[in-house]
């Protein structure tokens, strides 16, 4: 079954908010980040209404924060582009089991391929306004000028023009609206009257199974931290990303802060891996500055930024004891 034949009949009632507004998006003042906005259902809600109204959110904050990063240098519109994309990716993997689940993954792999994309962008937005700046007085410390850091800061500049040129082509801007537009296709055949019975029935079983999936992701890693190689602490920090967004994403069917303890502990372990991994692309500046020109000035921002995730990995390592603590409530 193709993606396509997600499309809803015409008798199928739009979604609340989310990607309903996506075709007007195009014609908006660009520039204009948008944000993950709070879930809103009530917790007699049907497993289509959910995956409806995540779907449509996903779908607005892809064409509305390309929008953003086209029209602006700035590192935002990439970044909360990504983070719909993400957070698209995740519900399209726990909803594989509510609608077909081929069409789901192959709007997934669209998703992953946009994605990735924008990731080259990130990254070089966070090297350029996050990385550089926080790590440039350890550097001049440890080379003496501060002049091979500006070469640096200008070789990064060049480095992104291309990235955003494609990110910016024809063919990104209309890959990214037929997606956004397909997600919003799906949640609508999710609330139509043609859904699949599992996507009638109340939203609770369906969250508690896909919590504990996403869970059984992040729990198969080494109960040591201090065992795991550098990539698989990146991988469990992309499973660990997919549990925060199905704990957020579900929130408003468990109330009573049941699930407030795990939400708290995968969101601190996301934090505290989040050096660890700035530090691995940091390790990206040899590609992207391969000039022996820029040799002392890459090796020196690299050093400061493994100094910083060697002094964070205990940080990690307890956040990790703390999450595999945390109540498992989907069991209750």
């Amino acid at each position: 079954m193709q993606a396509r034949k997600l499309l809803p009949d015409s008798s199928s009632r739009p979604c609340q908010g989310g990607a309903a507004e996506a075709p007007f998006l195009f014609f908006a003042e660009p520039g204009v980040v948008r944000r993950a906005r709070p879930v809103d259902y009530s917790d007699q809600a049907t497993a289509g209404e959910v995956l409806a109204q995540s779907l449509s959110e996903s779908a607005a904050m892809i064409v509305a924060n390309l929008r953003a990063a086209i029209g602006s240098d700035e590192p935002e519109g990439p970044h909360q582009m990504r983070v719909g994309l993400r957070r698209g990716r995740a519900t399209l993997w726990a909803g594989r089991r509510l609608l077909d689940a081929e069409a789901m993954r192959a709007l997934g792999d669209r998703a992953r391929d946009i994605g990735r994309l924008v990731g080259e962008v990130r990254t070089l937005d966070v090297l350029r306004f996050e990385t550089l700046p926080k790590l440039q007085a350890a550097a001049v410390d440890a080379i003496g000028d501060e002049k091979p850091l500006r070469r640096l800061e200008a070789r990064l500049a060049r480095a992104a023009v291309k990235p955003r040129q494609i990110l910016a082509s024809e063919k990104t801007v209309l890959d990214a609206a037929l997606l956004s537009f397909d997600f919003d296709a799906a949640a609508r055949f999710a609330i139509g009257p043609t859904a699949p019975k599992a996507a009638r029935r109340g939203a609770i079983g369906w969250a508690r199974k896909s919590i504990a999936r996403a869970a059984k992701r992040v729990f198969a890693h080494d109960e040591t931290f201090e065992a795991m190689s550098v990539e698989s602490r990146h991988e469990l920090r992309k499973d660990a990303k997919r549990l925060r967004y199905a704990l957020d994403g579900f929130r408003p069917l468990f109330p009573g802060g049941a699930l407030e303890d795990s939400y708290r502990a995968v969101r601190r372990l996301g934090n505290a891996l989040g050096s660890l991994n700035d530090a691995a692309d940091v390790a990206r500046l040899r590609e992207f500055a391969p000039e022996k020109a820029h040799a002392a000035a890459v090796e020196a921002v690299i050093s400061a930024a493994d100094a910083i995730a060697m002094a964070d990995a205990p940080k990690a390592a307890e956040r990790w004891r703390a999450l595999r603590d945390a109540p498992r409530f989907w069991k209750s």
